[in-house]
């Protein structure tokens, strides 16, 4: 199975969530491997972002989320913002490339897009409410005109 996986998502174009019967051993290691970020897609194929636009839509999601959280980060009042990071996986923040297989599937149900938008909302009502940091605004917003 992860021979098919490898050719179906690294040399093509197209996703196939489609289930295969693999072995146990096999299905061991899948289970095992879900969450942990294995895939460096700029590695694997970087058209993959061309090719499809969800996917660059999430990662586009996910270098947003990047911005925020170095923002809140640096902010001593966004004590609940940081907490809200420790939800989450930390390679979702911090690499918007490396990519678990349960990310993929999320991105292709549109949940992770739904809950890192979510999450950015929430982070930007105290950046722009902030009153200590209203002279980093400015960067934060900087930031994401460059993105």
């Amino acid at each position: 199975f992860i021979f098919i996986f490898f050719c179906i998502f690294v040399n093509t174009y197209s996703w196939d969530f489609k289930c295969y019967p693999v072995s146990v051993f096999s299905y061991r290691l899948l289970d095992q491997m879900y969450t942990y970020p294995l895939f460096y897609v700029p590695d694997l194929n970087p058209a993959l972002y061309i090719n499809n636009k969800t996917l660059l839509s999430a990662r586009k999601k996910r270098v947003h989320l990047k911005f925020v959280k170095d923002f809140v980060k640096t902010c001593r009042f966004a004590v609940r913002e940081q907490v809200y990071f420790e939800s989450i996986p930390e390679h979702i923040a911090n690499d918007p490339d490396i990519w678990s297989l349960s990310d993929f599937i999320d991105v292709r149900n549109k949940s992770m897009q739904h809950s890192i938008d979510e999450l950015i909302e929430k982070c930007e009502h105290h950046i722009f409410n902030c009153v200590v940091r209203c002279n980093n605004k400015y960067r934060y917003l900087s930031h994401l005109l460059t993105a």
